[in-house]
């Protein structure tokens, strides 16, 4: 039997100058929140080539998975582009986790909550194969706590609100302030991350290319 299609999003039907921008601002929004991560570390350095490279991986994925979208394009390439974006971003946000970790952590601990993270990560990927009860019921808790939110704003109040920390957390404060915003990051970084991966990974896995529609 043939099997399920991903849901089509609103990028299929974006003419191409509206992916462009949209990549473009998804890549400014990523390289701002690398350079908010690495101030606390680097001091007055604002912007590094790194910074650069992560907002031009970004664009580029931004355009493959807008462009996959196009007529034409085969279903397996679209499910890739979509993976491909969630585990981009997924690791952006564990790398930034781990990197607020080790800056806090010496020795032993330091290898010991990277491993754990890690291997978390891994497995959240990995739980709708483990346990699909599992990782429907996290998805729905997900689910929940999203409705929760929304009831006091919306996505553009959300969306506003985290960008709002973010700076907080990387731009302001004095020098003796920086360890606690390290710490808030090092918890919510590899939170947001954990949490993307799982709803990420219950969502694609029963539109892989290769399940059937009775799975």
């Amino acid at each position: 039997m043939p099997q399920k299609k991903i849901p089509t999003p609103p990028i299929a039907e974006f003419p191409l100058y509206k992916v462009i921008l949209l990549g473009l601002f998804g890549s400014l929004g990523i390289s701002l929140m690398s350079v908010a991560v690495g101030i606390p570390a680097r001091g007055d350095v604002m912007l590094t080539a790194g910074d650069v490279i992560i907002g031009i991986i970004t664009f580029a994925l931004s355009m493959f998975n807008g462009l996959s979208w196009r007529p034409r394009r085969s279903y397996k390439l679209r499910w890739i582009a979509v993976l491909v974006g969630n585990v981009y971003i997924s690791s952006l946000l564990l790398l930034a986790g781990l990197s607020c970790w080790n800056a806090l952590l010496h020795g032993g601990w330091r290898h010991f909550l990277n491993v754990i993270l890690v291997g978390l990560f891994v497995i959240a990927w990995f739980l709708p194969m483990i346990s699909s009860h599992a990782s429907k019921r996290l998805s729905f808790m997900q689910d929940k706590l999203s409705f929760t939110l929304l009831k006091f704003g919306g996505p553009v109040t959300l969306i506003t609100t985290a960008g709002i920390l973010g700076a907080r957390f990387g731009l302001s404060g004095s020098t003796g302030s920086t360890d606690s915003r390290i710490i808030a990051m090092a918890f919510l970084f590899p939170l947001a991350s954990l949490s993307l991966v799982q709803y990420a990974s219950d969502y694609l896995w029963p539109y892989r290319p290769w399940a059937k529609e009775d799975e």
